[in-house]
């Protein structure tokens, strides 16, 4: 009796699977999932007419603990037409409106002013650089 190609296919795939070791565990940390940093964004205000809405972004290290004071935050609104951000400044500084805003944080919280403009729903994104590999964005 002769085997068909089919079956010795089916038994050559067996052979190579098994030899390669199977399948490999998976973790949470990788180059595309930095470890442990926590970006969250939270406003005041869900729903507004025109008027203006403080908005805290929080960000954290892996075991909780903020980053350290200074640490640079992007916000960007978007579609740009919906309102404008700024970060929270100086005392007494010009406040730059623009579809984003730079702010640094104090005890892992930054601030920033969401300047609504009433037209429609808006997505806030915020993103910090990843302690462990400053080139890249978490």
């Amino acid at each position: 009796m002769r085997p068909s190609i089919k079956t010795l296919f089916g038994l050559f795939a067996s052979v190579l699977l098994g030899s390669c070791g199977g399948g490999g565990g998976s973790s949470d940390d990788s180059a595309f999932n930095p470890p442990g940093v926590i970006v969250s964004v939270t406003a005041q205000a869900a729903t507004t007419p025109a008027s203006l809405i403080p908005v805290t972004v929080r960000v954290t290290g892996p075991n909780g603990a903020p980053l350290a004071d200074g640490t640079t935050v992007n916000l960007i609104v978007s579609p740009a037409g919906v309102g404008f951000v700024s970060g929270a400044g100086a005392p007494g500084a010009p406040i730059v409106l623009s579809d984003r805003a730079t702010s640094t944080t104090i005890g892992g919280i930054a601030t920033f002013r969401f300047h609504s403009r009433g037209v429609g729903s808006a997505t806030l994104t915020a993103s910090v650089p990843d302690p462990n590999a400053p080139a890249r964005s978490v």
